[in-house]
Parts: structure tokens; sequence; C-alpha cells
């Protein structure tokens, strides 16, 4: 059970870099005893927003955005309001907290929606197939309530059709679809040429549920420190 008590002590803020409390308590952590600096080509960083974790006297990070002054001012949009998301749509098991986490700070998120801040708000709602395949394929997803999410997700579809050896160059032509290559455009005419009914090709079926700009591992570390967390 979810402890919302918990959700009073999830901390988001901003701040300038060169505050001592950011170079002596928020630094060492980010991420996990990284510096920042190593994610923006060794160069410093001017400004920093964070999302953390208030437990037991020390801070967790979970999320991190920052903007650098390079030859040109690098800009990260920030997300708020985590604490009030997860508030709303409070998850019940590990996996719900991780699909919720995923596209809260998945970097296609905007594709949902722009401000990043609700992004399970602005899924689209999905044509639930009647067919054993639709069941078959459904149940692949169930973990992220029917959409595809992550890498392993669109293998496993492609796996009930095709064997594994194939998959890897299908994926490929997949994210390149809009390219008028004869290899391409012969592996996207192979999904669309499966028909899971008689109005619904594998390759709607796919795009109806990839929701996102491309596909991202979970991060499973974060969120299994955010669900022991929220339950404790």
């Amino acid at each position: 059970m979810i402890n919302k008590s918990k959700l009073e002590r999830i901390i988001e803020c901003e701040m300038d870099t060169s505050d001592g409390y950011f170079i002596s308590d928020i630094k060492p952590y980010f991420p996990f005893g990284q510096s920042p600096s190593l994610h923006l080509q060794e160069k410093d960083f001017s400004s920093f927003y964070g999302i953390y974790i208030d437990d037991e006297d020390h801070i967790v990070p979970l999320h991190a955005v920052y903007s650098a002054e390079c030859l040109r001012p690098l800009k990260l949009s920030f997300k708020t309001n985590f604490a009030q998301y997860l508030e709303k749509h409070l998850p019940s098991n590990f996996k719900d907290c991780l699909f919720l986490f995923h596209l809260y700070t998945s970097r296609g998120s905007t594709a949902l929606d722009p401000e990043g801040r609700d992004p399970v708000a602005f899924l689209p709602e999905l044509r639930r197939g009647n067919t054993i395949i639709h069941e078959v394929l459904d149940s692949l997803l169930e973990d992220t309530r029917g959409y595809v999410i992550y890498p392993y997700q669109f293998d496993n579809v492609l796996s009930v059709f095709f064997e594994l050896k194939d998959i890897p160059a299908i994926r490929k032509s997949y994210k390149q679809k809009v390219c008028a290559r004869k290899d391409i455009q012969r592996s996207v005419g192979m999904l669309n040429s499966i028909k899971l009914d008689e109005t619904e090709t594998l390759l709607d079926y796919i795009e109806k549920r990839s929701v996102l700009k491309n596909y991202y591992p979970p991060d499973i570390k974060k969120a299994t420190l955010l669900y022991k967390f929220l339950i404790s």
C-alpha cells in the first residue's frame, strides 16, 4: 500500500550551481556519485533543476535537468508537479510505479504532453480487439496498460510473428519507415501485410500503441528507489 504522506517528502527545486548547498549536498549524489558535467561533454553547468526524495535525512535524486553555458546556452525543459502526478495516478504495485515514472521522465513524453507534467492524462484511448491474437498481444503489454513503451515490448510483439533473428532488422526498418529505401519499405510492408482482423494490421496495432517518439529502456534502479520509498 502506498503511503500518501510520503508524497509530501518529494522535493522539486531549482538552484544556481554556485550555491554552497548544491555543491555540498546535491552534486555528490547526481547521478549516483557522478558529476553532472560528464553528461555535458565536460562543460560546467550553471543552473540545475531536480526531483529528489527526502529519505531519512539524506537526499536521493530521481530526475534532473540542467542548463550550461557552452558556446551557446544549453536549455533543457523543466518538468514539475511530480508529487501531484503520482497522487493523481497512485501506483498500486511496482510495475505501475515504473510505468508512471518512465512516462514522466522519458525524453519522448513531450509527444504526449508538451509540458511533460501529466503524460498519462494524454494517453490515447485504445481500441480493444476481440480476437485471440489480440488477447495474446495485449497480454504482452499488460505492464504498461496496453501501450508499447519499452524496447523489449516492441520485440516481444514482433516475436509472435517473426523469427528472433529477423527482429533486429525489422525494428531498425520500422524506426526509419519514412525512408524510401526498398529494403526498409519491404520490412514495413511485412508488418502491414499481417492482418489481426478485418480492419487492423500489425503495423496499425504497433503505431496506435507506440505513444512516445522513441523507445527508451526503463530506469528500474530509480523506480525501485521511488517505490520502496512510497511503500515504507
